[in-house]
């Protein structure tokens, strides 16, 4: 993996993270196939070792568990 592959890596988590989380984190939730693609997407992302990626992946991990236990 050289630099380039990891900047993208970080955009896509920056983007789930600012972006897509924020505005459909109950749909992304609710809906089974796309809770499986947003784990699938983040067990991805959490295989790469920029400290950066990984906080992110955690940080929206979170989020989505604080939605999952509220029961939507």
């Amino acid at each position: 993996m050289d630099e380039k592959d990891v900047s993208v890596a970080l955009e896509l988590a920056d983007l789930l993270y600012f972006f897509i989380v924020p505005a459909y984190k109950e749909e992304l939730m609710c809906k089974e196939d796309l809770s499986h693609m947003m784990d699938d997407i983040l067990f991805i992302l959490d295989l790469w070792t920029d400290e950066n990626i990984i906080e992110l992946v955690d940080v929206i991990q979170y989020e989505l568990q604080k939605v999952e236990r509220k029961g939507l």
